[in-house]
């Protein structure tokens, strides 16, 4: 085999991996920042729960979660907290816009929708 053209393919070997070699690092530091945003939206649900039963007595369940949200209007899917409660007895439509504001502040977003049910 031509000496020039085993130092081509040997060249041509070492900028291929090169560039896979940056590929990977993109792809590592892109995984990085997700674990990262996925855990600014990981909220403490047991303190929460807790914090909610001792201010809402007739609590039953409680769920609250990160969701992806498409507007249909904008075509622009947007991430938000979904909240569910449901209650031995319907609470008075002050009592939910408390708990509703009282959320937004614990879980430091304004983003949020409650349901309650």
């Amino acid at each position: 085999m031509n000496l020039n053209l085993r130092s081509g393919i040997i060249e041509d070997l070492y900028k291929r991996n090169e560039a896979l070699s940056v590929t990977k690092e993109e792809e590592i530091l892109l995984l990085q920042r997700e674990i990262i945003t996925m855990k600014e939206m990981q909220l403490p649900l047991t303190d929460i729960s807790k914090e909610l039963k001792a201010q809402y007595g007739s609590v039953k369940e409680f769920a609250i979660n990160s969701a992806i949200i498409t507007n249909f209007v904008t075509n622009q899917p947007d991430t938000t907290y979904l909240a569910f409660a449901s209650f031995a007895s319907r609470p008075s439509r002050a009592e939910i816009q408390r708990m509703e504001n009282w959320l937004k502040v614990r879980i430091k977003s304004e983003k949020l929708k409650l349901v309650i049910n």
